[in-house]
C-alpha cells in the first residue's frame, strides 16, 4: 500500500514539474496563414506571429529575460522575442545598444521613435545600421512593447542587404502581429 502511494506521489510530482515547465515556456499554435505560427506566453500574457521556417527555435532564460530566438541563413539573420518584468523602455534600449553598437562602426540611426502597429499598439522603434567586423553593412532593429510593468521587445540582426523579401516580411509580421492577451 505504501509503495503504491509513493509511486502515485512520484507520478503526480513528475506531472506537476513537467506542467510547470510547459507553462514557463512559450507555445506555438497554428496560424491561419500557412507560413506562420502564433507564439504565445502566459507570463506576461502575449501572442505574436512568427514564421514557421526558421532553421532553429531556441527558448532560454538570461538574467531574468525569457528569450525565444529564431535564426536563418546559418545563423546570420536572427529575430529574438524577449520578455522581462519591471524594466523601463530606456533600460531595454540601453541594453540593446550596449550589446550591438560596439560591434559596429560608422553607425547611422535609421529610426528612434514611437510607432503605432497595425494592431493599434504603441511601441518604440529603434534601428541602426553600421559596418561590422567583416566590412559588411549590418542592421539592428528593436521594437519595445510596454504594458504597466511588463515589457516585451523584439530584436532583429542581419546584413542590411538581406532585409528584403521573406526576412523583411517576417519582421513586419512579428511587429504588427504582436498583441497583449
Amino acid at each position: 500500500m505504501i509503495r503504491r502511494w509513493i509511486a502515485t506521489a512520484l507520478v503526480v510530482l513528475a506531472f506537476v514539474v513537467l506542467c510547470g515547465h510547459a507553462l514557463a515556456s512559450g507555445t506555438f499554435y497554428l496560424h491561419d496563414h500557412e507560413s506562420y505560427w502564433w507564439y504565445m506566453r502566459t507570463d506576461p500574457r502575449f501572442s505574436i506571429v512568427v514564421p514557421n521556417d526558421a532553421e532553429r527555435y531556441v527558448e532560454k532564460r538570461v538574467s531574468g529575460q525569457r528569450i525565444m530566438e529564431m535564426t536563418w541563413n546559418d545563423g546570420t539573420a536572427l529575430i529574438q522575442v524577449v520578455s522581462l518584468p519591471g524594466e523601463s523602455r530606456d533600460t531595454v534600449l540601453d541594453s540593446v545598444q550596449g550589446q550591438y553598437l560596439p560591434l559596429l562602426s560608422d553607425v547611422t540611426i535609421v529610426s528612434d521613435r514611437e510607432i503605432t502597429t497595425s494592431n493599434g499598439l504603441t511601441a518604440y522603434f529603434y534601428a541602426v545600421e553600421g559596418t561590422d567586423a567583416r566590412g559588411t553593412r549590418s542592421m539592428v532593429r528593436n521594437v519595445v512593447f510596454q504594458r504597466s510593468n511588463q515589457l516585451v521587445y523584439l530584436v532583429m540582426t542581419l546584413d542590411s542587404a538581406r532585409f528584403q523579401g521573406d526576412l523583411r516580411e517576417y519582421w513586419l509580421r512579428a511587429v504588427n502581429g504582436f498583441q497583449w492577451d
